[in-house]
């Protein structure tokens, strides 16, 4: 079995905060996402599984894709190069 981890990439946060400021959201609670975001990617850079890191205005499909992992008929297979 294969457990690949799927985030967006750290720079991408900004892009989020950017949002959440626009619909009003407390600072307070910007912070709190931030440091969030920054420890699920401490984490999961110590783990030994597979990581995608989800680049700014691509879809998960394309960032999996793009990793080697690919669907067809519902089934995940993981090119091996």
């Amino acid at each position: 079995m294969i457990v690949v981890f799927a985030i967006q990439d750290k720079n991408f946060f900004e892009n989020l905060a950017k949002s959440f400021k626009q619909r009003g959201t407390s600072e307070e609670f910007v912070e709190r996402r931030r440091n969030d975001f920054k420890q699920c990617h401490e984490i999961i850079e110590k783990l030994g599984y597979e990581k995608v890191y989800i680049k700014e205005n691509e879809h998960l499909y394309d960032a999996l894709s793009k990793s080697g992992i690919n669907f067809e008929n519902g089934k995940v297979y993981m090119n091996c190069f």
